[in-house]
């Protein structure tokens, strides 16, 4: 795994980060678990990973958690994360972020199944024309 995370973490440049641990159910010998974590470190990166998601979406809850992540990545493209609507919802984005979601759906899961058809394609080149969804 850990090839894997270092080509993209080159791809997007970042960080990578690599955790272990051990856990032991009911008396069971330690199991040992690795969470791998690639952290960019530019904007123009945060779009590539735009980018990609958007054309290849995840599964689950972690799509819920990238479609925040990346309405907050848009406020600050179209800088409305300066005004006050923005910054209102920045905050309702993220008290519904991660393990404090309140609200499921599962409508991106049609995504799925057809052909992606991108309202707002992320434009790493020019900021300017960027749109909010």
């Amino acid at each position: 795994m850990e090839p894997l995370c270092q080509s993209i973490r080159r791809l997007f440049g970042g960080y990578f980060y690599v955790r272990s641990r051990s856990i032991s159910f009911k008396g069971a010998a330690p199991k040992k678990y690795h969470s791998y974590t690639v952290i960019t470190r530019s904007f123009r990166a945060n779009g590539l990973v735009c980018n990609y998601f958007d054309k290849y979406p995840m599964f689950g809850t972690k799509q819920l958690n990238y479609l925040n992540w990346r309405r907050i990545y848009m406020l600050i493209a179209c800088k409305q994360h300066l005004t006050e609507r923005g910054i209102t919802e920045y905050k309702r984005i993220k008290l519904n972020h991660n393990t404090a979601h309140s609200t499921w759906t599962w409508a991106h899961l049609s995504l799925f199944y057809a052909e992606p058809k991108l309202q707002d394609p992320v434009r790493i080149v020019r900021y300017s024309g960027a749109r909010m969804n």
